[in-house]
């Protein structure tokens, strides 16, 4: 073939575009979950500024806007995909929906504040939706927030093709200036942790070797809402999470 045919321009007319993806893919592998929400951060600030009432946003468990005189409030958000963050095949409906709320009333409570209203959006794909899988998720979400004092305000429902899509959003407040953030550590500080360490990590292994042992036709048994509750005691360690919301006296006289 002839270098100056006119198809030699058009092959590097279309590859030009693969390497360059081939390249975005190989940069893609390097970048960690921290380098985005920097990145992330970096283009809401450049784009947005500092709006009016927000006191901190991008970067900590929760945002903290500007309530009133004396309060601030703190929103959180956290996203649940199956088979990134759960497995339909161990994971209960009911002690899915508990875990939807738990995990965003660790991050309020992280921020030292009181958790108030929440938001909840799922998507489900066809065969769950002819279930009352559905049901026993939103029975565990709200059995959770009785306990906790929390008001379902609004959210979403709607279909995927595959997988189940859960959006947690929930809102907090504490006192004017009492959230308590990351960057506020200081080298000397004390530290504690609630709880007993190592339970959730048993509880996953446990589920994920009895998992290697079941079919294809029991996993499709699992969507079904009368699948039996998990009586492991670190199987539901895993799936039933306890969140801190009460937090030791001290903090919660400086937070509320």
């Amino acid at each position: 073939m002839a270098y100056n045919s006119p198809i030699i321009p058009l092959l590097r007319h279309k590859i030009a575009p693969i390497r360059r993806q081939i390249l975005y893919q190989d940069m893609q592998k390097d970048r960690s979950e921290f380098d985005f929400i920097a990145n992330i951060r970096r283009q809401a600030q450049r784009r947005g500024g500092q709006a009016s009432g927000l006191v901190y946003s991008i970067g900590d468990d929760a945002a903290v806007l500007r309530q009133s005189a004396t309060r601030d409030t703190v929103i959180t958000a956290d996203l649940l995909v199956e088979d990134i963050d759960f497995r339909r095949a161990t994971a209960d409906a009911r002690a899915l929906g508990h875990k939807a709320l738990a995990v965003s009333l660790s991050d309020i409570a992280a921020m030292g504040a009181r958790p108030r209203y929440a938001l909840l959006s799922v998507g489900l794909p066809a065969d769950v939706w002819r279930t009352r899988w559905l049901d026993q998720f939103y029975a565990g979400f709200f059995a959770l927030a009785a306990r906790t004092g929390v008001v379902l305000i609004g959210g979403d429902v709607s279909r995927t093709p595959e997988r189940i899509v859960i959006d947690s959003i929930v809102l907090g407040e504490t006192r004017r200036g009492r959230a308590v953030l990351r960057n506020g550590a200081r080298p000397g500080d004390q530290l504690f942790v609630t709880g007993t360490l190592g339970g959730a990590s048993a509880g996953l292994s446990l589920l994920e070797s009895k998992t290697t042992k079941r079919t294809t036709r029991t996993h499709q048994r699992a969507t079904s809402a009368r699948q039996p509750l998990m009586t492991s005691a670190r199987s539901r360690r895993r799936t039933l999470l306890r969140p801190r919301a009460s937090l030791p006296r001290e903090q919660r006289r400086r937070a509320y």
